[in-house]
Parts: structure tokens; C-alpha cells; sequence
């Protein structure tokens, strides 16, 4: 009885919150394709801090540059806060500023869906924290109703999916809740370090480039009062505080990496890709299901009405 209650408030949870749920799944799936291309793209010993001071130099000889993005799935630097439009992109191949025509970028195609992806919003609602939430209430009530035989059909799939990839699954809203929360998941407590006058882009770079490979930059940006960059650390993404006496790795937020998959290896981005792939099945299948099951009901509904309507005639 229990199990034919759960069923319908998962039915029902999942049919309301699918649009917020659907946009979740399609913009987390797009970003955590971003740190697989992000790496795979790295050319060790391509980017030199005497290349970037040159650009400095040149695109921001006023020195009110904010930062730099690195995007290596496009060979472009970005400075940040220099030239007439607030940034100049730098085509890395060609060592001269790039050329826009127009068309949508890949760096635009995230920035675009990471925005969306952070806030769903419908009808002025906030729903990207409510529906993760419904997320984890979903996985709940698919574990409350035990385990399935799974069979060669739609709902087989269904089924198949959410438990071979549960422990994926559940990973990635809990994280979600875990950032918007204030959750790290450090066992750790951070290391003290004092928060100074953010360095001069160009003096950072310096620093930077004294122990690091800037091939392997993310970003440098000015955040609480500091200058920090994120740099692929091995396979990893770390973030550092930059200070005149060098880089000091500020404490890692796991929940964040694991979400992001940008940590402990590149494989956790490829299993971010397949959790995303594993929900799209999930709602693709659930909801046929569910609607299949309205449709079957409804026509029964029509079936029992008629033959009423035959075995007592209007007289």
C-alpha cells in the first residue's frame, strides 16, 4: 500500500517540477562537459608570464586591468577590465586581439547556461535550490520503494538507471545543496590568511609564473579583498591566494569540485557527464511512464462508462 503512495507522489513531484528539473539536468549537463574540454585542451609551456606582462602591457598600459580567463577550448586570454569595452580577448594562435563575427562561442554557451543553471527562475520564482531539493526527494522515494526487477522495457530502463547510478546521483544534488548551503566538505578548518590590497594583475602574474605554468591557468580575479587564481593543480583545479611572498593554496571546497567535477581527477568530470546523461534518461522515461499510465486509466475510464451506458439504456 505504502509503495503505491510513493509511486504517485513521485509521479506527481516529478511532473511538476519537470520544467525546473529539465533545465537543471540540460544546463548541469552542457557544464560539466566545460572542465573535461577545459583540461583536455592544456598545451603545458604555451602560456608564459612574460607573454601575458607583453599583453599587459600593450591592451592595459594604465594598469586597471581586474583579472584573466584563460580559455584553452578557444586559445584566448581574456584581460578583464582593460580597453574601451571593459575586456580585450587575445587570440593565442595568432598573438593579436580576436576577431568577433558574431556567431555565439563555446566560452558563451557556458557562461549563458551556468547562469541559468545557478538561477532558475519561473514566474519571478526562485527554483534552482527548491527543485534540487525535489531531487533528492525523488531519489528518496524511488529507494523507499525497494529493489526492482528489471526487465527489457521502458520501465526497466527506468529502474536500471536509478540504481546502477544511484550513488552518482544522489552525489550530484547533494553537492548542489551542499554549495548553497556553505557546505565544503572539508574535514579541515582553513588556514588563516590575512586578506591584503589585491596585487596589480601584472605583478601577480609575475608571482605566479615564478612556481606555475600559466599554460594551466583557469582565472585570476580580485575576491575578498585578495587576488586569487585557479590553476589545474595535476588534475585538479585548485585556487590559491596570491600574495608578494607567493601562492598559498587556499582550503579545497570539496562539495564544489565534485559538483563542478573539476576534482580529484578528470574522471570526475566524465562521471558528472554520465550522471547528467543518467537524469536526462530518468525524467525521458518517468514521465512517459507516467503520462502512458493517465492515458491507460482515462481510456479505462472511457471503457467502463460505455459498457455502463450499454447494460442500463436511456430509457
Amino acid at each position: 500500500m505504502l509503495k503505491q503512495w510513493y509511486l504517485k507522489i513521485h509521479g506527481w513531484l516529478a511532473v511538476i517540477f519537470s520544467v525546473p528539473l529539465a533545465i537543471l539536468v540540460f544546463t548541469g549537463l552542457v557544464l560539466s562537459v566545460e572542465p573535461v574540454v577545459q583540461y583536455n585542451n592544456i598545451e603545458n609551456g604555451t602560456l608564459t608570464a612574460e607573454e601575458i606582462g607583453k599583453y599587459l602591457a600593450k591592451y592595459d598600459p594604465e594598469g586597471k586591468a581586474r583579472g584573466l580567463n584563460h580559455r584553452t577550448y578557444e586559445n584566448t586570454l581574456v584581460i578583464d577590465g582593460a580597453g574601451p569595452e571593459g575586456e580585450v580577448e587575445i587570440d593565442l594562435l595568432t598573438r593579436a586581439p580576436a576577431v568577433d563575427d558574431g556567431s555565439w562561442s563555446m566560452s558563451e554557451f557556458f557562461r549563458a547556461n551556468r547562469r541559468l543553471h545557478e538561477h532558475v527562475t519561473i514566474a519571478n520564482l526562485e527554483l534552482t535550490v527548491v527543485s534540487t531539493y525535489v531531487m533528492l526527494v525523488l531519489i528518496a522515494l524511488g529507494i523507499l520503494m525497494g529493489l526492482p526487477r528489471i526487465l527489457n522495457t521502458v520501465s526497466g530502463w527506468h529502474k536500471a538507471v536509478s540504481w546502477f547510478l544511484l550513488p552518482l546521483l544522489i552525489l550530484s544534488p547533494l553537492t548542489g545543496i551542499f554549495i548553497a548551503t556553505g557546505v565544503s566538505m572539508n574535514v579541515t578548518a582553513a588556514p588563516p590568511i590575512a586578506r591584503t590590497q589585491p596585487l596589480p594583475v601584472a605583478e601577480a602574474v609575475r608571482i605566479i609564473g615564478q612556481s606555475q605554468d600559466l599554460s594551466r591557468l583557469i582565472w585570476l580575479r580580485q575576491r575578498g579583498g585578495r587576488q586569487m587564481v585557479r590553476m589545474w593543480d595535476g588534475q585538479e583545479a585548485r585556487a590559491y591566494a596570491v600574495t608578494k611572498e607567493g601562492l598559498l593554496p587556499l582550503q579545497r571546497n570539496i562539495a564544489r569540485g565534485i559538483h563542478e567535477g573539476n576534482i580529484f581527477g578528470i574522471w570526475t568530470g566524465i562521471a558528472m557527464i554520465i550522471t547528467s546523461l543518467g537524469f536526462m534518461l530518468l525524467m525521458g522515461t518517468g514521465l512517459w511512464l507516467f503520462f502512458r499510465k493517465q492515458y491507460r486509466k482515462f481510456q479505462n475510464k472511457k471503457a467502463r462508462a460505455a459498457r455502463a451506458a450499454a447494460t442500463n439504456p436511456a430509457e
